[in-house]
């Protein structure tokens, strides 16, 4: 019976402390509110987009600096002169000339 008594006392104390769900209150000022009316400092989420933006940067340096263009045409179909293909069309473009 007294153990009911305790069970049915937290069950109570429980329920009188839902009310309180969602709910805070100040430490330094006393201001009571709501989940929805705290303020965050947007310090985390300016973070959050500086390393995003930052990553993203990082990402694509090699797609901007790793394309050879020609300097007269703008392609980027440009092969090393030391490759085979790069010696069959050195000799293509210009040895045919030469004669």
């Amino acid at each position: 019976m007294e153990q009911e008594k305790k069970f049915v006392d937290v069950l109570s104390t429980i329920r009188s402390l839902d009310k309180f769900k969602n709910k805070f209150i100040c430490a330094n000022c006393g201001k009571k509110g709501t989940k929805n009316e705290l303020k965050g400092s947007g310090a985390g989420c300016l973070i959050a987009i500086v390393l995003f933006i930052t990553i993203i940067g990082i990402l694509f340096i090699p797609f901007i600096w790793g394309k050879k263009k020609c300097p007269k045409c703008g392609s980027t179909n440009v092969v090393p002169l030391d490759t085979p293909r790069g010696q069959k069309l050195l000799s293509e473009y210009y040895e045919n000339k030469e004669s």
